[in-house]
């Protein structure tokens, strides 16, 4: 924690820690390291790559990259997932400041120049900024926080309501730690979906200070993948229930009974409207025999057997709201049958955007 105390006059010796997981990245990577090596300026930055088995060519892109700028520190390893490929990076660094980035995203030119300029001023644990999403259809949205400067208390009573605070506790991305928020903590290999919104969690909750400021310092690229599978998720229900786990685990939980209501309120929201969807959608790709048995083992999951007690819905889609209340009541094929409904009318917008490409209308 001594670093923190430093005077700001140590700014121009202020250290940075990038860590770039890479799978399979061939596409993007060089647009994504090429970002880093504009943002970083004068400062003092290094870059972690770690391969993750990719079977393309990006190992061999790294490498040349690794060649051009010698700030770069390149690992390979076996496949084991992004998990296993950041908590690699993390092991390497014990101080200075830490930044994340994906190998399909960017950093915006003065993203150094802004955290620095902030840090030296606060220095503070973390600063969040803002990021802008750029989708597959050409248009671009910006997301940007409000300037705050929170205090440790601050940051307790916004994880009640993490739903209503996603840029301070989404988003890995979109922020630089100090190093000593990070020791003692590691990815979860065995959550598949969202093991990054878990550890930001963990990190921001060790925060005795964060700044935020209403900046977009990122530049998120939507992917198909990212968008939709379309394809079985193996194992989706249990990676799920030990993100459930993990999460529970990772809350700072408060003594009082208001506060505690509406933290779990808050869990139930996430699990019920976002988790639960995702869920259930994965069916679409299971055989219809097999439909009614998964529902019903989602429904008994420890997740929903804690989180539907404590639900107060705030969806305004009335779809989602007549899927949420068959599924809570176990009124199984109902259930399927409003999610067939749903995916044929999917299927039927998927053609007829395909037929409009086909006749230019």
């Amino acid at each position: 924690m001594e670093e923190r105390m430093n005077s700001a006059s140590c700014a121009a010796n202020r250290r940075y820690t990038v860590i770039l997981p890479a799978y399979n990245a061939a596409g993007s990577i060089a647009r994504c390291v090429e970002s880093v090596a504009l943002a970083r300026k004068e400062f003092d930055v290094t870059l972690v790559i770690v391969d993750d088995g990719s079977t393309d060519s990006t190992n061999a892109i790294c490498k040349d990259l690794a060649s051009k700028y010698p700030w770069i520190v390149l690992h390979g390893q076996t496949n084991g997932g992004v998990a296993v490929a950041r908590n690699r990076a993390l092991k390497g660094v014990s101080d200075g400041y830490v930044a994340f980035i994906d190998s399909d995203d960017e950093y915006e030119d003065s993203l150094f120049t802004e955290v620095d300029e902030v840090l030296s001023i606060s220095n503070s644990d973390a600063v969040v900024f803002g990021h802008d999403r750029l989708n597959l259809d050409g248009t671009r949205v910006s997301f940007c926080p409000p300037r705050q400067s929170l205090t440790e208390h601050d940051v307790g009573q916004k994880q009640l309501r993490v739903s209503e605070n996603k840029y301070l506790f989404y988003f890995l991305w979109a922020r630089v730690v100090h190093a000593s928020l990070l020791q003692g903590l590691a990815f979860c290999p065995s959550i598949k979906l969202g093991s990054d919104s878990v550890f930001v969690l963990e990190m921001m909750n060790r925060a005795r200070s964060v700044e935020v400021i209403p900046t977009s310092l990122y530049r998120y690229h939507q992917t198909a993948d990212s968008i939709t599978s379309r394809a079985h998720k193996k194992n989706l229900l249990t990676s799920c229930e030990f993100h459930y786990s993990a999460r529970i685990a990772a809350h700072k939980w408060p003594v009082d009974e208001a506060e505690k209501g509406a933290l779990l309120q808050d869990i139930s929201l996430g699990y019920i409207e976002n988790i639960l969807i995702y869920l259930l959608n994965n069916l679409r790709y299971t055989p219809l025999k097999h439909r009614w048995s998964q529902v019903r083992a989602v429904r008994m999951s420890n997740i929903y057997e804690e989180t539907i007690p404590n639900y107060v819905g705030r969806t305004q889609s009335l779809f989602t709201r007549s899927l949420i209340a068959s599924f809570t009541r176990k009124r199984y094929a109902l259930t399927i049958a409003l999610l067939s409904a749903s995916w044929f009318v999917e299927d039927i917008r998927r053609l007829r955007g395909r037929l409009r490409n086909l006749t230019g209308g």
